[in-house]
């Protein structure tokens, strides 16, 4: 059940002196490449489908993110346009910026034949990319040297870098399975055999269905989808030892920094205990054990970890396998770590565990920092959420977060979100203390609207989680209606003395409209000023009011002038 602090906390302060070491030893070695990469002017490199460029620093065009990478120096920028690039296996170890058109637009597909982007020592930032269907190495199956080793981490992204993701879609990748466990006398095609004496087991599933990120990598993930990923099952076991455990972290895993701000972890699952394997025809060998499902079906945690106006929902853990526990923390689990876990201003859940698992929305072996604001379903499996303003369930009285049953769905900007219902206890609730101009979507969707017919609950006004209800639109954003307009009495009226024409004072139409008059104005049909003498005979005015959306409405108003007594004929 334990799985991130059995893999990972042992090792770790052995693993960061081996690090170090490599460091001092790379740094003589690198360090001239490095500089020479710094004194270059920086180039900014353009990708589309089929551009036949020759994507040099003469000609900084071309065909594939891979051939622009390989081609750039730190520093530069790459700028990458709409369309499909079928590309796996990008590594970067420099600093780099790369720009997609737009994560609903622009689309990295690894088609399973590879990780997608693999990056390590330098400063990246990556925007506007959907990056799907990677897919790393499954384990091999073996009898000795600890049985069958574990699925490759890292489905969609590996990170040891300072690396920035932005209003990115990291989806449908996956880890690779365990390998089995196998007998020593059998071909490695086969699962049974005679015992031995030799203790192993079934390979674990790979971490990271999503995003793997380890020390030292500092990841940042801003407005950004983190769903439907999963991690590879366990390796099958047999009498000589246990199957192996369904791979961590379905969509983000964690031993290193990591920062989660105005984002959505949605849908993703770990994976499943592998099978126990053995001989039915041999009593001993069905009594070998399962494994146990992954654990952290959204983010598997073991390093320090903040995560800020965010969504976290519908992950679930995988199921064990005869005898071993679902894994635990549906959402989020968290082990053995560097520094308590943060949490603001977030919603945990509607997420699950598979049977027996702990912690169906969140599962902490300490407490967490609690600063406030957050909705959690269900509190069972971690502590800490004690602040006022925090809305808490349990398995036996869960908290509805009223989360959009529709789950993802396209509600506008580049990446897919979980609207809130308008009952949502996270409505009004939260609190953006980050400097936050938009909700997750972008542009357009203000962070914060404050209902004046909800309470706050001691917040600002800002809804809880990466998702904020707009303020409803106004009659008069999009206005179709024109104005009214009625038009003063048609005038009759005699020449001035001595004189043919008349002078003569319309009045002023009434106009209204459902938003905002711009202008209202009369034309004569003679062309002259309204205030000019009128001439002899019939004139008419065409009365105009025109609203501030450009809708008129029109009336027409009469001026006669005749000469008093009749003694002269009207002129027409």
């Amino acid at each position: 059940m334990f799985s991130i602090s059995r893999s990972l906390t042992a090792p770790l302060a052995s693993y960061r002196n081996l690090l170090v070491l490599w460091f001092l030893i790379a740094a003589a070695a690198i360090g001239c490449v490095v500089l020479t990469r710094r004194a270059k002017a920086a180039t900014t490199w353009h990708v589309s489908v089929g551009n036949p460029g020759a994507c040099t620093t003469g000609d900084p065009n071309c065909s594939t993110i891979k051939g622009a990478v390989s081609a750039a120096a730190s520093g530069d920028t790459i700028v990458v346009a709409a369309g499909t690039y079928n590309e796996h296996d990008i590594n970067i170890d420099f600093d780099l910026t790369i720009n997609g058109a737009g994560a609903n637009t622009t689309i990295v597909d690894a088609q399973q034949q590879g990780r997608v982007f693999f990056t390590c020592c330098g400063t990246i930032n990556i925007s506007g990319l959907t990056i799907t269907n990677g897919k790393s190495s499954d384990g091999v199956p073996a009898a000795t040297m600890g049985g069958g080793s574990h699925g490759d981490d890292a489905g969609g992204i590996g990170n040891q870098a300072v690396l920035t993701i932005t209003s990115c879609t990291i989806s449908n990748n996956a880890t690779g399975k365990g390998g089995d466990l196998l007998f020593l006398d059998s071909p490695a095609t086969s699962k049974v055999g005679t015992p031995t004496t030799v203790t192993a087991t079934g390979g674990r599933g790979g971490n990271g269905g999503g995003i793997w990120n380890t020390i030292p990598g500092q990841l940042t993930i801003r407005n950004s989808t983190i769903s439907n990923n999963r991690t590879g099952n366990g390796g099958a076991g047999n009498v000589n030892g246990p199957a192996g455990a369904g791979g961590d972290g379905g969509g983000i895993w964690n031993n290193s920094s990591l920062t989660v701000i105005n984002s959505t972890v949605a849908s993703n699952q770990t994976g499943a205990g592998g099978p126990p394997g053995g001989n039915p025809a041999k009593p001993t060998d069905v009594n070998a054990v399962g494994g146990a499902g992954g654990e952290g079906g959204g983010i598997a945690n073991s390093g320090t970890m903040t995560v800020q106006a965010s969504t976290i929902a519908l992950n679930q853990t995988g199921n064990g396998n005869a005898g071993g526990n679902g894994g635990a923390g549906g959402g989020v689990y968290t082990g053995e770590t560097v520094a308590t876990p943060i949490f603001k201003s977030d919603i945990i859940a509607n997420n699950s565990v598979g049977a027996g698992g702990s912690g169906p929305d969140i599962f902490t072996d300490t407490a967490v920092s609690d600063q406030g604001f957050n909705v959690v379903g269900k509190t069972d499996g971690s502590t800490g959420f004690t602040a006022p303003s925090d809305q808490t369930g349990t398995i036996a009285s869960p908290l509805d977060a009223k989360l959009d049953p529709a789950g993802l769905q396209s509600n506008g900007g580049p990446t897919k979100t979980i609207a809130l219902q308008a009952t949502s206890p996270a409505v009004d609730r939260g609190i953006n203390t980050f400097s936050l101009t938009t909700d997750q979507r972008g542009p357009g969707f203000a962070r914060t609207f404050d209902n004046p017919s909800i309470g706050n609950g001691g917040g600002d006004g800002t809804d809880t989680g990466a998702f904020e209800i707009q303020a409803p639109p106004s009659p008069c954003a999009i206005d179709t209606t024109p104005p009214t307009i009625t038009c003063p009495a048609n005038i009759t009226k005699f020449t001035d003395s001595g004189q043919n024409t008349a002078t003569v004072n319309p009045g002023t139409p009434v106009a209204s409209d459902n938003c905002a008059l711009k202008s209202v104005n009369g034309v004569r049909s003679d062309g002259k000023p309204l205030n000019a003498p009128y001439p002899l005979g019939v004139t008419v005015i065409t009365w105009t009011a025109t609203d501030t959306s450009g809708n008129t409405a029109t009336c027409g108003q009469s001026i006669a002038v005749s000469v008093p007594g009749g003694s002269r004929k009207v002129l027409p």
